[in-house]
């Protein structure tokens, strides 16, 4: 987005993936979306991920010539509360998930423990449960057990459907992130 964007047009978009949307990256612009608007947005929306950085000036964008006078200090207190924020939202929704039975995309191994498997929810969170690799690349219904900081618990609960279809969305294998 850019500065012409108006204030309401995250939570627009924000409204509009929550009406069926999988994902959305919602770049903020600081000379119309100041600090705590956006840590109101992420608590309002309830973000579980976000891709937030420092500032710093890049040659040859629009913000190269922003004035930079907020002292790093607050730079990074301000990062630090707002990933705290999401962190804490993400955590929220996957404690809301136990006891629940999700559709998973196994996706491969799991990067802690290769005796088991590792997959995607239908919102984008990884599961990590017991199960042999001939399940990999298959959707299968998983009962999740438990939330972890970053991850889901969960045990496998009925037979997987065949191998995801060769023109359905695809979803990064373990090995490749």
């Amino acid at each position: 987005m850019n500065a012409d964007g108006a204030a309401g047009a995250p939570r627009a978009a924000c409204v509009a993936l929550a009406l069926g949307l999988a994902a959305l990256t919602l770049p903020f612009d600081p000379r119309w979306l100041d600090f705590e608007a956006t840590r109101r947005l992420a608590q309002e929306v309830g973000f579980a991920g976000s891709y937030c950085f420092l500032y710093s000036r890049r040659p040859g964008t629009p913000a190269a010539d922003l004035a930079d006078d907020t002292p790093q200090n607050v730079k990074h207190a301000r990062l630090s509360r707002l990933q705290a924020l999401v962190d804490a939202n993400a955590a929220d929704i996957s404690k809301r998930m136990v006891g629940s039975t999700r559709r998973v995309l196994i996706d491969g191994p799991s990067q802690r423990n290769a005796s088991e498997l590792s997959g995607r929810t239908d919102n984008n969170r990884v599961v990590n449960f017991p199960g042999g690799a001939d399940l990999i690349g298959r959707f299968a219904d998983v009962l999740i057990t438990a939330a972890a900081a970053h991850t889901l618990r969960g045990e496998l609960v009925c037979k997987p459907s065949a191998p995801a279809a060769a023109n359905a969305p695809r979803l990064p294998m373990s090995s490749e992130r």
